[in-house]
């Protein structure tokens, strides 16, 4: 499955569904960092999460490989990993399954 079909199965609004579970959440981060999002307040915005909550989610995905933080300067920044593709697609295809 392509990264634009995961991106499809995982798009659709939550207005609603009500609130996102944690994983929703940790997937929204991956997502915002693959976009383009690498300074934690951005990531934060794109992912529509609070500052708490984004840090915990940031030290969380940190603690277990999916994403890694550097300092550039005065500044922290984060990258994916290459097991967050497979964390990813794994997510896209149970969602795939309970929608069909």
């Amino acid at each position: 499955m392509s990264l634009q079909a995961s991106e499809d199965v995982l798009s659709s609004p939550r207005g609603f569904r009500g609130r996102r579970s944690r994983t929703e959440m940790m997937v929204d981060v991956l997502r915002a960092i693959n976009g383009g999002a690498e300074r934690p307040t951005r990531i934060m915005y794109k992912s529509n999460l609070s500052w708490l909550v984004s840090q915990e989610l940031l030290t969380r995905l940190s603690s277990k490989g999916l994403i890694r933080s550097y300092v550039e300067g005065d500044r922290r920044r984060y990258l994916l990993t290459r097991t967050r593709l497979d964390l990813l697609s794994r997510f896209v295809r149970a969602a795939e399954e309970i929608r069909t």
